[in-house]
């Protein structure tokens, strides 16, 4: 038996089949969507597959009460993930659909990562931003300043702000961000 939760991304057929069973078998399962109402969704049909058991019998009023009560909806943020066991990943395997999407994803984590293994120091840290300074680029013998920072879900870009240039979008329809940070 696991310690935590199991965190299932992708309420599709798949991750519906996948959440209900475990539910059933006795897991807390959080069923992840890309936002509230889309994983809420996922839920409501597995309830309706509930509703449809217990109608043939095959279901009892205390093991439906019993996996309502250990299936939960939220949306695909880290915040999610935190303190479960396991992680299983059930979005659509056609690579012309997830490939770019993740391919386009890495990089940008990419850029970001080379930048801050680079820092100096940061003088901003917040959920959706991130300020540092990394050594000079420009050849001036001045460290340069990086800005990263989201525009918020009605804009959905993720931006970045080169020594409080003119900010340039890496990255388009950006629907959640959420930067962490380990100090040392």
């Amino acid at each position: 038996m696991t310690e935590g939760p199991l965190a299932i991304l992708g309420p599709g057929t798949l991750g519906l089949s996948l959440a209900q069973w475990a539910a059933e078998c006795g897991l807390e399962t959080r069923l992840l969507g890309r936002d509230h109402r889309h994983a809420e969704a996922g839920r409501l049909a597995i309830q309706r597959r509930w509703d449809q058991a217990a109608a043939k019998g095959r279901l009892s009023p205390e093991a439906r009460r019993d996996a309502e009560d250990r299936l939960s909806a939220h949306p695909f943020a880290p915040e999610a993930l935190e303190g479960v066991s396991a992680f299983l990943e059930a979005l659509p395997e056609d690579p012309g659909l997830k490939g770019p999407a993740l391919a386009r994803a890495a990089g940008v984590l990419e850029q970001i990562e080379a930048d801050l293994a680079l820092a100096l120091g940061v003088t901003e840290q917040t959920a959706t931003a991130a300020t540092f300074t990394v050594p000079d680029r420009n050849g001036d013998r001045v460290p340069e300043t990086i800005r990263y920072f989201w525009m918020g879900p009605s804009d959905g870009r993720l931006m970045k702000q080169i020594n409080g240039g003119e900010p340039a979008a890496i990255a388009q329809d950006v629907r959640q961000f959420n930067l962490t940070y380990l100090l040392r």
